[in-house]
């Protein structure tokens, strides 16, 4: 898979242990959209799949998908029941509408603005139902999106009209602790 310089941090730099932060944080939003799993679920940037324990016994199946090769070995080893993809958000390997849902959680701080569209698009199209969990939840002004680079790392605070402008049909809208959920 080919990446560019800022997607290739994850390979060569994070380890393992950067998702134990903010537990009580994402337990909230956990607790939050756990109700929303049925059926066959896809998880998009996926990590080592925190969301797995949460909703396993609410759920037919459970996929992940990540870029980062570690995370899915990984994802696997703790989890050798599921199905895991070397995939990237912006050219998912599934036919339309293959899931009943599918989400990315803390996905999109990572996602540069140019390629948000396309990732939210993936989504949705091969998903019944979609949830986004936004970790830095986007700004309401009409400024164009920040991108704070560090060592390789960025973090984006994307724009929400933006945002809406991908999603592109109704959704539900819902901040819990630091994350922004979108219901669609």
């Amino acid at each position: 898979m080919n990446k560019r310089k800022h997607e290739t941090y994850w390979d060569e730099k994070a380890g393992l242990g950067f998702m134990n932060g903010y537990n009580a944080v994402r337990q909230s939003m956990f607790d939050l959209i756990k109700p929303k799993f049925h059926g066959n679920v896809l998880d998009v940037g996926a990590g080592i799949c925190l969301l797995y324990p949460q909703i396993k016994d609410r759920v037919e199946s459970y996929t992940m998908a990540d870029f980062t090769l570690k995370f899915c070995e990984e994802g696997k080893k703790r989890y050798p029941e599921i199905e895991t993809y070397h995939a990237s958000a912006l050219n998912l390997p599934f036919e339309d509408k293959q899931f009943d849902v599918s989400t990315a959680i803390a996905l999109f701080r990572h996602i540069l603005p140019e390629d948000m569209p396309k990732a939210i698009s993936e989504l949705l199209r091969v998903a019944k139902k979609t949830i986004i969990c936004w970790s830095i939840i986007p700004q309401h002004c009409t400024c164009p999106p920040k991108v704070k680079e560090s060592d390789g790392f960025i973090d984006v605070i994307h724009n929400f009209k933006d945002v809406q402008k991908a999603i592109n049909k109704p959704f539900c809208m819902t901040k819990v602790s630091r994350f922004m959920v979108y219901d669609i």
